[in-house]
Order: structure tokens, then sequence, then C-alpha cells
């Protein structure tokens, strides 16, 4: 991964900025950890596609149409994989985060581990 866009993303979620959500990258409620790397991208003018659609579990917003993973264009930025694994044992971010760990827990794993 990208040393300066880890920074970033790490502080985004220590922030407070973002609120918390899971299955999915961005709904009504919040981000899941891969959706706040999501916004970042958008905010840092990388040329996504950003759009609300309707699936079951409601509203929730696509970037380049990718509703659960990063898209291509988020990862070619930021370095990383669709769904980042990391840890030992293995997990991946999507998990860690749908387990409700904090954005706080999450931020010192990708630390550690990418």
């Amino acid at each position: 991964m990208k040393e300066d866009i880890k920074r970033l993303w790490v502080d985004a979620l220590r922030s407070g900025k973002y609120k918390q959500a899971r299955s999915a990258l961005a709904t009504k409620d919040g981000y899941c950890c891969l959706g706040v790397l999501c916004q970042l991208a958008v905010d840092s003018g990388v040329p996504i596609k950003v759009k609300e659609v309707r699936s079951g579990l409601g509203a929730v917003t696509s970037y380049d149409d990718a509703r659960f993973l990063l898209p291509t264009a988020v990862q070619e930025w930021a370095g990383l994989e669709a769904n980042p694994v990391l840890g030992n044992p293995l997990t991946n971010l999507a998990d860690m985060n749908d387990r409700r760990n904090s954005f706080a827990v999450i931020a010192d794993a990708i630390e550690e581990y990418l």
C-alpha cells in the first residue's frame, strides 16, 4: 500500500468524521472502512462515478458500480487489492468491519499489516 494514502486513511478512520456502517461500502448510516477509502479517493480527485443504488440492504452508495469491495480505480490509487487481507490469523478488512471491530482497531491493523 502507498504510505501517504495509508496515513490519510488511518487518520480518517480515527478522526471521528465517518460514522461506521456494515455490509456495504456506504449506506445512509455511514461507511465501511473500505468505503472511507473510496470517499477519500473521490475527495482526492480520483475520477470515480458515485451513485446511490437500491439493494436488499436499502439505499447504498456505489463507487464505479462497486458496492461491497474496492473498485479498480481505488485499488490502483491506493496500491491495494479489492479486499485487503491482513493479520494473524489472516482476515480481510471487510470481515473485520462487519464483525464490529471499531475503526480504531481497524486503523491499528492497517498500520501493522499493510
